[in-house]
């Protein structure tokens, strides 16, 4: 099956502008994103090594809490409830920062 059948799209200035800043951010070429866009499949953006390197030190952060509640009995329950709502923050921040 070849691909012979070509359209154009029409952008503003700003609308152009907004969608080659994300492509340039997420390091993806027009022609797949539009096609996956218009073909209604899910368009994956590649996970940046800041966010793994985040997210694989909250992992470490609540298997330290885990293994804490497991061996020792919880004496100090606002240390705990500080510490989660520590790991909630960055977790959001997380999810702001890849847009989900």
């Amino acid at each position: 099956m070849s691909k012979y059948i070509r359209k154009t799209i029409r952008f503003s200035d700003n609308e152009y502008k907004n969608i080659q800043m994300e492509l340039e951010k997420n390091n993806l070429d027009f022609t797949t994103f539009a096609r996956k866009a218009l073909l209604n499949q899910k368009i994956k953006f590649p996970i940046k090594k800041e966010v793994l390197y985040e997210l694989n030190t909250i992992s470490i952060e609540l298997e330290k809490i885990a293994k804490y509640i497991y061996y020792n009995e919880l004496k100090d329950r606002k240390l705990f409830l500080i510490k989660l709502f520590e790991i909630e923050n960055r977790l959001s921040e997380i999810l702001w920062f890849i847009n989900l």
